[in-house]
């Protein structure tokens, strides 16, 4: 089975990671029910691998300690990738995508993560809301995906990629 970094598809969903504000990640909480959790902050590598920001979900980190699996769910907010694809009948690249992860475990997060994320939010990081919540990213944890699911959105999405990719 191809490996995700080498799936000619995984620079498309990297993409659509790296530009959505942000992703939902869902993790399992000590009844066994899923919790949804929006982050803001998840960075992708070519290599299959990331990191993301805990700055607020504690929850999450929680559950993560418990159980590493979680599913993060990517969906595209752009209106004109949207339009596009109700005009023509298909999309033109992935409208969204499910990625199937493991977490690690909370660390100290690094000079060059922290210079990808202030990179991210340069264009609001002059706010008062920005400041009060963004100013640092101490820590990270680690994100290793291990396989990728198309959302299906019926005929419009079906010649993007016929599987999931990965394990």
């Amino acid at each position: 089975m191809t490996s995700v970094q080498d799936h000619p598809r995984w620079p498309d969903v990297r993409r659509l990671v790296m530009r959505s504000r942000y992703v939902s990640m869902a993790s399992t909480d000590p009844d066994g029910h899923p919790r949804v959790t929006p982050i803001g902050s998840l960075m992708l590598k070519r290599d299959g691998t990331g990191c993301y920001g805990e700055l607020f979900a504690h929850g999450l980190g929680k559950n993560v300690d418990r159980d590493d699996r979680v599913t993060i769910l990517a969906v595209s907010a752009s209106k004109w990738l949207w339009l596009d694809a109700l005009i023509r009948g298909r999309f033109r690249t992935v409208p969204g995508a499910r990625l199937r992860a493991r977490i690690g475990e909370l660390r100290d997060s690094t000079e060059v993560e922290r210079r990808i994320w202030f990179r991210r939010i340069r264009g609001v990081r002059w706010t008062r809301g920005s400041k009060m919540i963004w100013e640092k990213l101490p820590h990270v944890r680690e994100v290793t995906i291990e396989s990728i699911e198309p959302v299906r959105i019926g005929p419009m999405t079906k010649h993007l990629w016929p599987a999931r990719i990965g394990a």
